[in-house]
């Protein structure tokens, strides 16, 4: 069930177990009322060549989940004005862009899901549509959406909620995060003994994992991207240390955070 709540050191990841995979035949998507209507007062302007580029495209959800994908317009050359942005799919997955329009200037947007209850398992395929007065360009995202659930959400809460706190007192030009409303889905589902959680709000995109085992070996770690940038800024660990006998969290490479399945 989806809930909206108020509110690594080289790490060898032990024992991930992933289980069967999904159907592997596609759904198709129907796209009536599905798509991001363009307003009236905002007709087709600008004009030049660029394409679109998807961080990735493909994520795993399941119903009651969540994903999102990361997009960036990249001109060909010279562009001027504004491209609009529209998106089909199957209603059930409630696709959304997070921009009508794309410019040189505002570059990177985004395209969240959160797939329906009762929305059939299998591939589900996202149409973006890019245009501007001379050029188009489509883009084709996948959403697999398997049998899964929202899991041990109170522990991935407690995980988050620790570097929150570290976050406002090292790093308080970020903010406040405890205000924030948080949409909250399993990252990767079906993985065990390493669990992964997203939390989105308005203004952040704050991934979670976390070792489910007893201390001193129940580590986690974290990896913050602001909402509209293309990549994270801060990473982090949260672990036993012996010298103290404590737990203590410090700042890590980005790409320590472990990506799987490609996301």
């Amino acid at each position: 069930m989806r809930l909206t709540l108020m509110a690594a050191a080289t790490l060898t990841v032990l024992g991930m177990v992933l289980a069967s995979c999904s159907t592997d035949n596609p759904v198709q998507p129907t796209y009536a009322g599905a798509a991001l209507e363009l307003m009236p007062d905002q007709p087709l302007t600008g004009s030049g060549s660029f394409t679109i580029k998807s961080k990735y495209s493909y994520v795993k959800s399941y119903p009651g989940g969540g994903g999102i994908f990361v997009l960036r317009l990249a001109p060909n050359g010279s562009l001027e004005g504004n491209v609009a942005l529209s998106v089909e799919a199957d209603p059930g997955l409630s696709a959304a862009v997070s921009t009508p329009v794309a410019s040189a200037d505002s570059p990177i947007f985004e395209i969240t899901v959160s797939p329906a209850d009762l929305i059939p398992l299998g591939i589900h395929f996202i149409i973006l549509t890019a245009s501007n007065l001379t050029h188009t360009e489509t883009v084709t995202l996948q959403v697999d959406v398997i049998d899964w659930g929202l899991g041990n959400v109170e522990l991935g809460q407690e995980k988050q909620q620790q570097f929150a706190d570290w976050l406002e007192i090292e790093y308080p030009q970020l903010g406040t995060f405890s205000g924030q409303a948080w949409d909250i889905y399993a990252t990767y589902p079906q993985i065990l003994i390493v669990e992964h959680y997203t939390f989105l709000s308005e203004d952040w995109e704050f991934r979670v994992c976390f070792h489910v085992m007893i201390p001193p070996y129940d580590w986690s770690m974290m990896l913050l991207r602001p909402r509209g940038e293309w990549v994270a800024t801060i990473a982090a660990i949260r672990e036993w240390d012996e010298n103290s006998g404590t737990y203590v969290i410090r700042k890590v490479p980005i790409n320590d955070y472990p990506i799987m399945d490609v996301y």
